[in-house]
């Protein structure tokens, strides 16, 4: 089974060497910048260290836990900004604006939808005020989530 498996890198690497006009196990394409994805530069990387005929057993599998710790590291920050870029996207749309308005129309609109279901407005019947209520603490969420971020932006541009 080993040896299908090495055959079949061989013959991707000798396939995608040849679509970018690199030699097999040539290094150089990042420098070129020929990979625009770092997912497939990284496998790219991985696929010729396993395929190195002068590293033993052990030597690749202990390449492969650097870079899976590197991996973790990096995509762990990749995805909290991510995810934070998102709740603030959403925030905003919660609060009907288009994403990253300026933080004026934000309080604007902040204020408007806060008027139109404060509870106080809503003590008709005791249903009525819960969903006022619930509304207006998701306004309220929202609103501080982009005055956090913009306070965060704000103090990245003086740094």
């Amino acid at each position: 089974m080993d040896q299908i498996f090495d055959r079949l890198g061989k013959l991707v690497q000798a396939w995608v060497s040849s679509a970018f006009n690199e030699s097999a196990g040539s290094a150089n394409y990042r420098d070129a910048g020929v990979f625009e994805d770092q997912d497939l530069a990284d496998a790219w990387d991985e696929l010729n260290s396993f395929l190195d005929p002068s590293k033993t057993d052990t030597q690749r599998r202990e390449e492969e836990a650097r870079r899976r710790a590197q991996q973790g590291h990096s995509s762990s920050a990749n995805l909290r900004e991510n995810s934070e870029r998102i709740a603030v996207e959403e925030a905003y749309r919660f609060l009907n604006l288009a994403p990253y308005a300026p933080f004026a129309e934000v309080k604007t609109r902040y204020k408007e939808l806060l008027k139109k279901h404060h509870p106080d407005r809503h003590n008709a019947s005791p249903e009525d005020m819960k969903k006022a209520t619930a509304v207006s603490a998701r306004i309220n969420a929202a609103y501080q989530l982009i005055e956090a971020w913009e306070e965060s932006r704000t103090k990245s541009r003086a740094q």
